[in-house]
């Protein structure tokens, strides 16, 4: 598996780790903000909050100290983020191009006409020529 070097090869900063930790004491405090307002689970916002300042505190004044939790946290994230690609590709391949796939094939279609013609002396498609303009060439994209 890729570590976060290898992906990335700039070495972390303590601009990193305080951006690092800002987000998650900003995702703790929400999380704990739903907790108390929308479930009534006050015990699980108090933790949150806790949390959230525990991330803040040490985040703001020495980030370097957080090092080890934020590649511990990248590791984590770039695993999770392994498991997902896969996980959400084979869905879409078996979900939606297969089942696609089988009932163009039973219908007979061929969309991309790459059924074999005996008869046939190219398999080049003529298009149109239009007339030359140097403006088609200046914005393509």
């Amino acid at each position: 598996m890729a570590n976060h070097d290898a992906l990335n090869p700039h070495k972390i900063t303590a601009r990193d780790i305080r951006v690092w930790t800002l987000v998650m004491a900003a995702a703790l405090t929400v999380v704990g903000l739903a907790q108390y307002f929308f479930w009534g689970h006050v015990r699980a916002a108090t933790i949150l909050w806790i949390l959230a300042a525990a991330f803040l505190l040490p985040g703001l004044t020495i980030p370097m100290a957080l090092k080890p939790l934020y590649k511990l946290w990248i590791r984590f994230a770039l695993a999770l983020a392994w498991f997902n690609t896969r996980l959400i590709l084979s869905l879409t391949y078996f979900l939606i191009f297969t089942p696609i796939g089988l009932i163009l094939r039973l219908l007979g279609k061929d969309l991309i006409k790459e059924k074999w013609d005996p008869q046939a002396a190219t398999y080049w498609i003529d298009r149109p020529q239009a007339p030359f303009d140097p403006a088609r060439y200046e914005k393509q994209y």
